[in-house]
Order: C-alpha cells, then structure tokens, then sequence
C-alpha cells in the first residue's frame, strides 16, 4: 500500500466513524483518532520528511528560475540571452533532485 493510499484510508476511517455524543466517549474516540494520526505520521516520517522537503525546495527553486526568465524587464530576457542565475537555480534542483534519489537508493539497499 502506498503512502497516499495509506493516508486515503486514515482519513476515510476517521471521516466515517461513528458520532459519538456523550462526552467521555467524544473524548475517548478524539485521543483515539489523534493516536492513529501520530502512528501513521510515525510509520511515514522518513517519506514525508523526504518528500516534502524535495518538493519544497526543487519546485521552489525551478519555479524560480522560470519566473526570472519570464520579466519583460530583465536585460538578459529583453536581449534573448540565457539568464546565468536562473540557470545556476536550476542546476541547483538538479542536483538536489538527483541527490534525493541517490539517498533512496541507497536506502533502499540497506
């Protein structure tokens, strides 16, 4: 099952549990719910923590760079030179793209 499917099925089962109306209960199916929640975000720490910090950071910085190359009022856009920074943004993500799968690879062997 993956991480997603995983985190479907949490939250249909959270979402379709039953309604409880006395208090103790209420307060008995929350700390219960909140528990799954903190078991799950435990199970899947190292991908989320991968994947978020990933997207995070590589979609920011190519997002960047394709703002950059986009202002009408740069020089290097007006004179339709490539952008050296926007590049260098680029060739960063790559790198950290290409470093994410490394680790995961890696990881995946031990």
């Amino acid at each position: 099952m993956t991480m997603m499917t995983s985190a479907i099925n949490l939250i249909k089962f959270i979402a379709n549990d039953y309604i409880e109306f006395s208090h103790d209960k209420v307060q008995w199916q929350r700390d219960d719910h909140v528990k799954r929640c903190r078991q799950w975000l435990t199970d899947h720490n190292d991908a989320l923590y991968l994947e978020i910090d990933e997207k995070d950071i590589v979609a920011r910085l190519r997002k960047r760079a394709e703002i950059r190359r986009q202002i009408p009022t740069r020089r290097s856009v007006q004179e339709g030179q490539p952008d050296r920074l926007a590049d260098l943004l680029e060739e960063a993500a790559n790198e950290i793209a290409h470093l994410k799968t490394f680790v995961l690879l890696k990881n995946s062997d031990s």
